[in-house]
């Protein structure tokens, strides 16, 4: 789990989960830099084969289920011709996305102005979508009437 400097509750939840935490050395302005600094350290630190697969989870989506991640990994591996893998709830991309490690070299190489949504759209003829019944992997947490709507639900 990648948290801001200064995040200490959040970093004191990571760490009680017996999570990884990276703590990044200075706030950042978009996702994709948070991103490229866990791929970075994983790269460093890890085996990470150019086929085995990384899951992107953003921050905002709040509905991440064992089970449905479980389901994405099995059906992509057995498509070894693809290198990214997108739940599609009717019709509509979600969360969360499975993409094989050669992609971080060109993530690296790719202007760091633009989001990972950009990049991942490049590649359609390597992009398996999976279809999936599950209208949580469209859940994004972008306002507080969605954070309230999503409290309501669970309460």
């Amino acid at each position: 789990v990648v948290v801001a400097p200064g995040q200490n509750r959040l970093a004191s939840l990571v760490e009680k989960a017996s999570a990884l935490r990276l703590e990044l050395p200075h706030p950042t302005t978009h996702m994709r830099q948070t991103v490229q600094f866990a791929l970075d350290y994983l790269l460093r630190c890890f085996s990470c084969p150019p086929e085995s697969p990384w899951l992107l989870v953003p921050a905002d989506h709040p509905c991440l289920d064992s089970d449905l991640v479980r389901e994405l990994a099995a059906t992509f591996s057995n498509h070894p011709e693809y290198s990214i893998a997108v739940p599609v709830y009717k019709g509509r991309r979600g969360h969360p996305t499975l993409i094989r490690w050669h992609h971080h070299a060109l993530i690296s190489r790719f202007d760091p102005e633009l989001g990972l949504n950009v990049y991942l759209r490049q590649y359609p003829a390597e992009t398996l979508e999976i279809s999936v019944n599950n209208p949580d992997v469209l859940i994004d947490l972008d306002t507080p009437a969605e954070y309230h709507q999503l409290k309501q639900r669970f309460s």
